[in-house]
């Protein structure tokens, strides 16, 4: 009997040092990366610091400065030819079929945004080629059944000078957001690629920005 009982003791002892001797683990943070803990948290601080554009919004400005380009080039040839010069007439006609499909995809987009919320959004221009306002971080969103979407920010010699660091989901309404950090500041040049029903494809279109 003396020994059963001097026998628990010993293994009693033998399992407290085991466990004493045991480094503690939290089972949250063994699998966490620091640096990726940081990159996330960092994400997230930018995504909510950053103003967001629908692209939506960025299409219609294109599309609005291509008709404004077409109009001033159609009112040319027509003087052209009233002038004269009937080899203009082919020309003419060409530029007055891009202006109706311009039309049409513009009516499309209108669609499209109309039950968007409301701005931000690239302010009215009356001049054509003009630009929109981008901030050194911005949000690019797209709706649900635009499906994905290429951003990209280049300069005069078709360099990049930026990327999308993040990817998201946002909800009320439910959109894919692309968050871009540029790392210069001026004026640049956005191209987008997308697919586009009406075009029965895949466009891309590029419209003039101010990074700020």
């Amino acid at each position: 009997m003396k020994n059963l009982i001097l026998l628990s003791k010993t293994m009693l002892l033998i399992l407290f040092v085991a466990c004493s001797n045991t480094e503690t683990i939290d089972p949250v943070s063994r699998d966490l990366n620091p640096e990726k803990a940081s990159a996330e948290s960092q994400n997230l601080t930018n995504r909510e610091e950053a103003p967001e554009t629908y692209e939506w919004f960025i299409h219609e400005q294109f599309l609005n400065n291509e008709l404004y380009r077409l109009r001033e080039k159609e009112a040319q040839l027509m003087e052209e030819i009233e002038n004269g010069n009937e080899n203009a007439i082919p020309e003419l006609e060409a530029t007055q079929e891009e202006i109706a499909l311009n039309e049409k995809y513009l009516d499309y987009v209108a669609l499209k945004i109309d039950p968007l919320p409301p701005p931000p959004k690239p302010n009215p221009c009356e001049y054509g080629n003009c630009p929109i306002d981008v901030l050194i971080e911005h949000v690019f969103s797209a709706t649900e059944e635009q499906g994905e979407i290429s951003f990209s920010i280049v300069n005069n010699d078709n360099e990049s000078i930026g990327e999308v660091t993040d990817v998201y989901e946002s909800e009320d309404p439910y959109r894919i957001n692309y968050l871009y950090e540029s790392n210069s500041e001026g004026e640049f040049t956005l191209k987008v690629t997308k697919f586009f029903e009406p075009a029965g494809g895949e466009i891309t279109y590029e419209i003039p920005v101010i990074v700020n």
